[in-house]
C-alpha cells in the first residue's frame, strides 16, 4: 500500500508531504483544489508518460516520490529481484524527476528504465478515471490474480522450473542431432575423399615426372624426327657404326706389327664403337617409347588434372597428397 507521497513543484503544488495510514483514505475538495494534480503526480511516479507541462511555473524541475509498503512475496519484489534492484522486501521507494526536457526514474535510489518503472508501478497501484476500464479487464493480470487466489505460487515455480528444464533438454537434443548430422556428413566426405585418393594413389614427385612426360609427348613428332636422323647417322651404310667398325678392323690387322704404337688407338676405337652401339640401343628404346598408345598424352593430362583437383580440395601441394591419403585412412 501507498504510505507516503512527496511532491515538489508540480503545477500549483510547490511542496507537499502526504502520509497515509492503513485503511480507506479519501481526498475531497472543491473543483480546482488540486485533487487531479495529486493523481497526476502519483501517475508520474508510477511510470506514466512524462508531461513537462506539469513543472511549476516558478521552477525548472519537478519531482515526485512515493513510498509503498509491500509483502516479501509481492510481484513488485519479484521484478526488483529479477532486475538486481536492492530492496529490503517491505518498502519500495519510487522517485521520478523532470528536468531540462529529461525524465529520470529511480527505484530504491537505483536508476531504472521507464519500462521497468511502469511494470513495477502497475503492480503497486491502479489509477482509474471516470470513464476508464477496470484492471480486471486487463488480461495480462489474470494469471497472476488466479495464482494468488488459488495459492499456486509453489506450483507455478515448479512448473516454470520444469519448463526451463524441458527447454534445456530440447536445446541439448537439437545440438546433439546437429552434431550427429555433422558427423554423418563428415563420414560421407571422408569416405568419398579416401575413395578418390585410393583410385589415384598419388606419389611424391609424381607431378614433376608427369610434367616431363607431358612435355615429351607434346613434342613427340619433333623428337621422332630427331631420333630418325640419329638412327640414320649411326646405322645406315656409311654411318658412324660402319665407319668405326671399319677403322677398328684396319687397326686390328696391323696391331701385331706395331702393337705399342697402335694399342692405345685400338682401345679408343673399341670404346667409341661400344658407345656408338649404346647410343644406337638408346635411340631404339626412345623410338619404342614414342610408339606407345597415341592417347597417352591425354592420359597424362587427365591424371595431372585429377591430382591437382585433389590438391585444391585438401588445400595442399601434390607432393603432400600421399600424406593426406595416409592420414585420412587412419
Amino acid at each position: 500500500m501507498l504510505i507516503h507521497l512527496s511532491i515538489r513543484n508540480i503545477v500549483l503544488i510547490r511542496a507537499l508531504d502526504l502520509n497515509l495510514q492503513h485503511g480507506l483514505s479519501v481526498l475531497t475538495g472543491e473543483t480546482g483544489a488540486g485533487k487531479s494534480i495529486l493523481l497526476d503526480a502519483l501517475g508520474l511516479a508510477l511510470g506514466s508518460r512524462a508531461d513537462f507541462n506539469l513543472i511549476g511555473s516558478n521552477s525548472n524541475s519537478a519531482e515526485v516520490s512515493a513510498v509503498f509498503h509491500v509483502n516479501s512475496n509481492h510481484p513488485a519484489v519479484e521484478l526488483l529481484t529479477a532486475s538486481d534492484i536492492p530492496h529490503d522486501g517491505n518498502e519500495i521507494i519510487i522517485r521520478r524527476q523532470l528536468r531540462d526536457g529529461k525524465s529520470l526514474a529511480m527505484i530504491n535510489d537505483t536508476p531504472v528504465s521507464l519500462t521497468l518503472l511502469r511494470q513495477v508501478g502497475d503492480t503497486l497501484a491502479e489509477i482509474q478515471g471516470q470513464f476508464e476500464g477496470r484492471g480486471l479487464l486487463d488480461t495480462s493480470t489474470h494469471r497472476h490474480l488466479l495464482d494468488r487466489y488459488a495459492k499456486t505460487e509453489t506450483l507455478k515455480t515448479e512448473t516454470a522450473a520444469a519448463y526451463q528444464h524441458w527447454q534445456n533438454a530440447d536445446a541439448a537434443l537439437k545440438e546433439a542431432l546437429s552434431m550427429l548430422e555433422k558427423a554423418r556428413n563428415d563420414e560421407e566426405w571422408l569416405t568419398d575423399a579416401v575413395s578418390q585418393l585410393d583410385a589415384l594413389m598419388p606419389q611424391i614427385g609424381e607431378e614433376e615426372n608427369l610434367l616431363q612426360e607431358q612435355k615429351t609427348f607434346a613434342n613427340a613428332n619433333k623428337i621422332a624426327e630427331a631420333l630418325a636422323l640419329v638412327d640414320h647417322c649411326i646405322n645406315d651404310e656409311g654411318g658412324m657404326a660402319s665407319i668405326t667398325a671399319t677403322a677398328s678392323k684396319n687397326v686390328e690387322r696391323t696391331l701385331d706389327q706395331g702393337s705399342k704404337l697402335l694399342a692405345p688407338l685400338y682401345e679408343t676405337l673399341g670404346r667409341i664403337e661400344a658407345e656408338i652401339n649404346e647410343a644406337a640401343s638408346l635411340t631404339l628404346k626412345a623410338q619404342d617409347a614414342l610408339e606407345t598408345d597415341p592417347n597417352y598424352l591425354q592420359v597424362i593430362e587427365d591424371r595431372l588434372h585429377a591430382l591437382r583437383g585433389q590438391a585444391r580440395k585438401h588445400d595442399v601441394t601434390l607432393d603432400e597428397l600421399p600424406q593426406i591419403h595416409e592420414t585420412l585412412i587412419k
